[in-house]
């Protein structure tokens, strides 16, 4: 009997060992949803994703070779073959492969290889407000930034921080070439833009590091693919706008709301027939 009761202890005492291993594994899946739910700003409503960060830096890679490589292929071959006259409409017309290159490596890496809905990437209904009053609220705050940046720099004759992003020569365009460049750089590119940047790569970050260290990281890698330094501080200040914009709202529409209209002010302000300054708006 005293055997059978000493057996029975050591049967117990073994389970409860197993018990730690199970929970270890439900607490890890615990601590990565609790790093999302910041408080403050950068709390994040968007959970957590399927892909790691292992899978955003190899979908970065092959993106950005892919999309650079074929947008400058394209232009080459348009130019050469006398399809497009202009070198800045050829510019144009071949820079849409990029956004389209983003938009296929990210439903690759994130939805098919992970066998999830495209609402995981952001695309879920969302409220009136959210894509029209936020994205308003956003927008506003990140032009007026940028305005007060570029006064600063124009009063401390630092030349290199003035913004300016060679808008000029896409303003010299004939009014054929306004319909592909408002429809590129005005709609599809923040499109694409949002749904990798801020869909893809802050909702992996948000799920490893939290929602303010992820928007900080996103939105400084947002600033420095544009390869541009004088607009590095404005377009870090847009995309920390972004990210708040999916954070709170669980959804890829107001920020891609926001991202189109200021693209699509910019060009707007270039086809006036006054000297405004489109440059401080960095698309």
């Amino acid at each position: 009997m005293e055997g059978q009761l000493e057996d029975k202890r050591e049967t117990e005492e073994s389970c409860l060992q197993c018990v730690p291993d199970q929970t270890e594994g439900q607490g890890a899946r615990e601590e990565r949803r609790e790093r999302q739910k910041d408080t403050g700003l950068f709390s994040s409503r968007i959970g957590v994703v399927p892909w790691s960060l292992k899978d955003v830096i190899i979908a970065s890679v092959l993106l950005f070779a892919v999309g650079v490589g074929g947008s400058l292929g394209l232009e080459i071959t348009l130019v050469r073959t006398g399809l497009v006259a202009d070198r800045t409409l050829a510019a144009v017309l071949g820079s849409m492969l990029f956004p389209i290159a983003l938009l296929g490596g990210t439903w690759v890496f994130g939805a098919v290889r992970h066998k999830a809905s495209l609402d995981i990437l952001g695309f879920r209904r969302t409220s009136l407000t959210s894509v029209t009053w936020l994205p308003f609220v956003a927008l506003s705050i990140g032009l007026s930034t940028t305005a007060v940046y570029a006064l600063l720099a124009h009063w401390l004759e630092i030349d290199f921080l003035v913004p300016d992003q060679g808008l000029e020569e896409i303003a010299a365009l004939d009014s054929l070439a306004v319909l592909p460049t408002f429809a590129i750089i005005g709609l599809l590119a923040p499109f694409a833009e949002e749904v990798f940047f801020r869909g893809f790569l802050l909702a992996a970050l948000a799920s490893v590091i939290g929602g303010l260290r992820g928007a900080v990281a996103s939105s400084a890698i947002f600033s420095v693919v544009h390869l541009n330094v004088s607009t590095l501080l404005p377009i870090f200040v847009m995309g920390m706008l972004l990210a708040w914009l999916y954070l709170r709202t669980g959804s890829i529409w107001p920020s891609i709301v926001a991202h189109a209209a200021q693209n699509l002010i910019a060009l707007t302000v270039l086809e006036l027939p006054i000297e405004a300054p489109a440059a401080y708006f960095p698309a």
